[in-house]
């Protein structure tokens, strides 16, 4: 048996997971502050490949929310699209 989602139910999902893919963002910022963001310039150099792990994964978290909100607005043709290419 197939769910049917109304109209409210569909915007309350993507009111949700939209807040939780930019609490994730909030959480992994805070998370990181003192240990990177704060470091960056100030003392020891941060090596390279940390520069590129933090790049790819704030690249997936933007990637991430894109996608949520393609979802929230009815654009599944290009969240399938973006999908592919990331």
């Amino acid at each position: 048996m197939a769910a049917v989602l109304t109209p409210n139910l569909t915007r309350s999902r993507s009111v949700f997971y939209t807040g939780m893919v930019l609490a994730l963002m909030l959480v992994v910022f805070a998370g990181f502050m003192p240990g990177y963001f704060a470091r960056m310039g100030v003392g020891e150099p941060i090596p390279v490949f940390v520069h590129a792990h933090a790049a790819v994964f704030t690249a997936f978290l933007f990637v991430l929310l894109i996608q949520t909100l393609l979802i929230g607005a009815g654009r599944a043709d290009l969240h399938r699209r973006l999908g592919i290419a990331a």
